[in-house]
Order: structure tokens, then C-alpha cells, then sequence
């Protein structure tokens, strides 16, 4: 086998590789896309239980006491 035959082996090996490390990417990609979507949710939820739910929460408990 000529160098040129086992540049061209080792070439066709590593395409499959390649294409699922483009893969890998985009799913990556869409993953982040989530988490940041998540981190906007959750702050939002924090925010309300800050200045709704807790001032409603204490003037409940001072109402009780």
C-alpha cells in the first residue's frame, strides 16, 4: 500500500468522525440556547417570589402574630 493509498484510508476513517463532531456541536449549541432560556426563567421566578410573594407572605405572618 503507497502512502497516498493510506492517506486516503486513514481520510475516509476520519469523516464519520468529523461529521459527528459537527453533531456534537450543534447539539451543544441548542443546549446552551436552553440553559440561558432557563437562567432568564428562573430569575424572573426569583424576582416575583422577591416582590410579591415574600411582602404577601409577611403580612400574612404579622397578621397570625
Amino acid at each position: 500500500m503507497t502512502d497516498n493509498e493510506l492517506l486516503l484510508a486513514i481520510s475516509n476513517m476520519l469523516v464519520p468522525i468529523k461529521d459527528d463532531i459537527q453533531d456534537m456541536k450543534v447539539e451543544i449549541k441548542d443546549l446552551k440556547n436552553e440553559a440561558k432560556d432557563i437562567k432568564i426563567r428562573v430569575k424572573k421566578i426569583e424576582l416575583t417570589q422577591e416582590t410579591m410573594v415574600l411582602p404577601r407572605l409577611n403580612t400574612i405572618e404579622a397578621c397570625y402574630t
